[in-house]
């Protein structure tokens, strides 16, 4: 078994042994922008920031050879600023250690997941571009992009077929978190509301009793949403995300697009671009046109269409 770890980073320094000790794969540590804005949000009960504690645990654990990647929380405060972690990462010698890697996160409300003032993630990456990235480096380091990116490499790369999901992420997929209390829940983003529990730890008997509410997220697919069947996106955006639907409509059997299509197009343009200047093509190999052939049949519905001649 290999464990992987999200933490604000906080605490880091009291379990390096035990981190070193068991197989951990990986951990996420959180940061909410430079020194001045994680410390207006993230302050001790007693007073004081906690950028330079939690910076420094990130040191102590890249030197012991433990993955880290550092999730930057970025919104409209702190969006002109999060450029200048690069220049710090660098001082640090941290950019230039394997174990370690960075990537922007656009936040969907400056205050709780029900606020829709977040960022889209081409505006991080526009704003990363304007201060010295290049457009692929912007893109590499922007969550939604990376992802994205990577999958259409697997792609191009693997000599297997597209296999397709129809479920987003793990929160439909037998994911759980479990808070202080021993409540359930299945999505970062709803933790601690009340209406979103699908159960709770069973001390006495040694197990999980959940509620019928578990059966709405384990029913979230495309194949519950018409929508989603008739999109040539559907196996790659799998439904959107089910915190995104509740903000929008208050219901996550919703399907929720956000942005997905122009990040599609974005990272695909960029991908694609680089595999082919790599070979020293102008156009797409007769094995990658079978390869998106295959992809197009799992869509009948969609042939003939404006977004089907897109993809």
């Amino acid at each position: 078994m290999t464990l992987s770890a999200v933490t604000n980073g906080y605490c880091l320094d009291s379990f390096l042994d035990l981190l070193t000790e068991y197989p951990f794969e990986s951990i996420q540590i959180t940061l909410d922008g430079v020194k001045e804005d994680n410390d207006r949000r993230r302050v001790y009960t007693g007073g004081g920031g906690s950028f330079e504690k939690i910076l420094e645990n990130i040191c102590l654990a890249v030197a012991r050879g433990v993955s880290v990647s550092v999730r930057i929380n970025t919104g409209p405060s702190n969006l002109e600023r999060v450029h200048l972690l690069k220049k710090l990462f660098e001082d640090r010698g941290l950019t230039e250690a394997p174990e370690f890697s960075y990537y922007f996160a656009p936040t969907q409300g400056e205050d709780h997941c029900s606020s829709n003032t977040g960022l889209k993630s081409r505006e991080i990456v526009d704003n990363l571009m304007r201060n010295g990235f290049e457009e692929k480096e912007a893109m590499e380091h922007t969550s939604h992009y990376v992802s994205c990116m990577s999958a259409i490499r697997h792609l191009i790369e693997s000599p297997e077929r597209f296999r397709p999901s129809d479920s987003h992420c793990g929160a439909e997929k037998m994911m759980y978190l479990i808070d202080p209390e021993g409540w359930i829940y299945t999505c970062w983003d709803f933790v601690a509301m009340e209406d979103q529990r699908v159960g709770r730890v069973d001390l006495e008997k040694e197990k999980f009793a959940f509620n019928f509410s578990l059966l709405r997220w384990n029913n979230r697919n495309v194949l519950n949403m018409p929508k989603c069947m008739k999109c040539p996106y559907v196996f790659a955006c799998r439904g959107g995300c089910a915190a995104g639907s509740y903000r929008e409509t208050g219901n996550i059997a919703d399907p929720y697009c956000g942005e997905f299509r122009e990040i599609f197009r974005d990272a695909a343009v960029m991908v694609c671009r680089e595999e082919f200047a790599g070979r020293g093509e102008r156009e797409l190999t007769k094995s990658l046109k079978d390869r998106l052939r295959s992809i197009r049949s799992l869509f009948p519905s969609s042939r003939g269409t404006d977004e089907a001649r897109v993809i």
